[in-house]
């Protein structure tokens, strides 16, 4: 009676996944993830190999639809494109925090990718100081507006950087 309720709940879920081995997060996918998708609210991790293993299932198999709070910490953001290519698709994904240990992540790509996602007011970006900063501008026009509220980048920004970013985020506070 209590899986019932559980199972047939419509109540949000909150996940933690700090330290947990492949195995058993493994477990946990398959008996627990995959029935409840629609119900997560949050999601922090921050193992690296979760990282990848649900965000490499999660295109494939499910939709976080209700998600709104992403928090991933130790994450790679040197392949990014295919993750944030599956952020745009959460509708109501209004909170990502991101702590990347990777220092040479493309940080055009990932600004780029950031102003396209639909809900996103807020917005914490902890990427390590590459010592290439971007030069380059960013290959969207300026019509593309982001509701991105709060950004705070925990980085050197250059002021290049910075030239470009403001355009797309106008209702910064």
């Amino acid at each position: 009676r209590f899986r019932n309720l559980l199972t047939l709940s419509d109540l949000s879920i909150n996940v933690n996944i700090f330290n947990i081995s492949k195995l058993s997060f493994e477990q946990h996918y398959e008996q627990f993830f995959k029935c409840n998708t629609h119900r997560i609210h949050s999601l922090y991790i921050s193992n690296p190999i979760v990282i990848d293993l649900i965000f490499s299932s999660i295109k494939n198999d499910i939709l976080l639809t209700r998600l709104r709070i992403l928090y991933l910490k130790n994450i790679d953001l040197s392949d990014c494109e295919d993750f944030f290519d599956y952020l745009v698709l959460l509708p109501q994904l209004s909170t990502l925090i991101i702590y990347s240990f990777k220092k040479d992540c493309d940080r055009i790509i990932i600004y780029d990718k950031l102003f396209r996602l639909p809900a996103l007011k807020y917005c914490q970006l902890s990427l390590n100081d590459s010592s290439n900063f971007p030069r380059e501008v960013f290959s969207t026009a300026y019509d593309t507006v982001s509701p991105i509220e709060n950004l705070i980048i925990d980085c050197n920004v250059y002021f290049n950087e910075l030239l470009h970013i403001l355009p797309y985020v106008p209702h910064l506070r």
